[in-house]
């Protein structure tokens, strides 16, 4: 293992600025999902809370992987323990939240819906990642 002679500098200014942008597009993502939810599916108030749980549970899991490479995230493999913790997390909210379990149930085909729009939103999170990593270093 090789260990550089100075410690690393951190430009603390540009990553509060990329976290602040990519909290902002989350936040969106959990609004949109919310009033698509609320307004389309016209899901009653219990099942929109569980629908808002699993969504934030699915993305959080995301934003591990968006946030653990400084590159794409699909550029370097996670740990075996991080990608099984992740996977576990996902089923076991998923039989909770389909089951009724400490929640309202709620259709698996949702849940689903919601897993597939949160890596879809992932991937295009990623690349706004990318070019704002880009735009911080010519700064």
């Amino acid at each position: 293992m090789c260990f550089a002679q100075k410690p690393e500098r951190w430009h603390v200014r540009p990553l509060v600025f990329t976290s602040l942008v990519l909290a902002f597009f989350i936040l969106i993502l959990s609004f949109g999902i919310f009033f698509w939810a609320r307004d389309q599916l016209q899901l009653p108030l219990p099942q929109l809370q569980t629908l808002i749980f699993i969504m934030l549970v699915f993305s959080g899991q995301a934003t591990v992987y968006l946030v653990r490479e400084r590159r794409h995230f699909w550029n370097s493999r996670p740990s075996r323990l991080l990608l099984m913790s992740s996977l576990l997390d996902i089923l076991i909210v998923s039989a909770m939240a389909t089951h009724g379990i400490l929640m309202v149930p709620i259709p698996i085909l949702l849940v689903g819906a919601v897993l597939s729009f949160i890596l879809f939103y992932l991937v295009i999170v990623d690349f706004l990642k990318i070019k704002m990593i880009g735009y911080s270093h010519l700064r």
